[in-house]
């Protein structure tokens, strides 16, 4: 199934995300995710983030249109909010795309063999919020851990030697629960007709913050800032 695809079968069972009054996502209320999906419309590059003169930290650079940061930001709301999915890939086709696959890991209650107390979700209130280059910087009260978590590995998440380390080419997020959502939120944000903010930094402690410890940073772009629209993916490529 294209990103796009599960989209507009999501669309289709929402209200307008616009409304001033704000949307109550649920289960029920989101179609059926399959565990592999492909897009052409995202392009994700490795990067690195230097701190001082010697500290490197992996950075991915997201390059996507509006209409792909709403999709994945409400994929990412069914992963958290529909308890029989574990895992979904989605595969990056988009020739500049250094990431070839995207997978969603979703952070599930264990409600078999429990340990403490047991929290499962069961809805998510959205309302669009303007959005700020580094959305999270004041926000000193939320943990660590539930900031978002970007992963860059290998398909088998075993890159241990120095060639293996080069090439890889898989990003598995988004970590905890609450990271996930709060991601998710933003794409939406991101996404919004009246959203004039075209660049987004997560970074981490030695930064601004926005990413859980030992997260890889991100950046997510959108056409109208410094980067040429030509580095965009097509958001309607899927559906030509």
């Amino acid at each position: 199934m294209h990103l796009y695809e599960f989209a507009e079968r999501a669309r289709q069972r929402l209200p307008e995300l616009s409304s001033n009054d704000g949307v109550v996502l649920r289960p029920d209320s989101l179609p059926t995710v399959p565990k592999e999906m492909q897009t052409d419309a995202l392009s994700i590059r490795r990067a690195t983030h230097i701190y001082d003169a010697a500290w490197r930290i992996d950075r991915l650079e997201f390059y996507a249109r509006k209409p792909t940061y709403e999709a994945l930001g409400l994929l990412l709301l069914n992963a958290v909010l529909r308890p029989d999915i574990d895992v979904v890939d989605v595969k990056l086709t988009d020739a500049r795309s250094e990431v070839s696959l995207l997978r969603i890991e979703c952070e599930q209650a264990d409600v078999e063999d429990p340990f403490g107390l047991v929290v499962r979700p069961e809805a998510f209130g959205y309302c669009e919020t303007a959005v700020e280059k580094h959305p999270w910087v004041s926000d000193r009260l939320t943990a660590p851990w539930d900031f978002p978590s970007f992963t860059l590995t290998n398909a088998t998440s075993d890159a241990i030697h120095e060639d293996d380390w080069k090439s890889r080419d898989v990003v598995v997020g988004f970590g905890s629960m609450q990271g996930t959502v709060r991601l998710a939120e933003l794409l939406l944000n991101l996404s919004r007709p009246a959203n004039e903010t075209y660049e987004v930094e997560l970074e981490c402690d030695a930064g601004f913050r926005g990413v859980s410890p030992a997260s890889a940073e991100a950046r997510f772009w959108l056409p109208g800032g410094f980067e040429p629209d030509s580095e965009f993916p097509q958001a309607n490529a899927e559906s030509q």
